[in-house]
């Protein structure tokens, strides 16, 4: 006997739940990297141009640029992710 066969389902049910729950699993993990991206824009707009690693030239205006722009091309992810490990991890924020 198989485990649908036990509870009553057909094969189709079972599928629906298995893709339901792979949705579920894949919309928190959007989510997830939805509220990573929130999160670098305020590190970022609350951060110093000093408190950047390597400085350069108005360093908060070009993060604030790239992390906002990316919005628009559907990467907001990625440039969340980049932004995490080069600059909030290499120099926390000073509280």
């Amino acid at each position: 006997m198989q485990a649908a066969d036990i509870l009553g389902l057909g094969i189709g049910s079972v599928v629906m739940i298995l893709l339901i729950a792979c949705w579920a699993i894949l919309m928190l993990f959007f989510l997830f990297l939805f509220v990573l991206w929130i999160i670098t824009i305020i590190d970022c707009a609350k951060r110093k141009d000093e408190e950047f690693p390597d400085g350069g030239k108005d360093p908060k205006i070009i993060w604030l640029v790239i992390l906002t722009a990316s919005w628009l091309v559907s990467l907001n992810w990625v440039a969340a992710i980049v932004y995490y490990f080069v600059v909030m991890r290499k120099k926390p924020l000073k509280r």
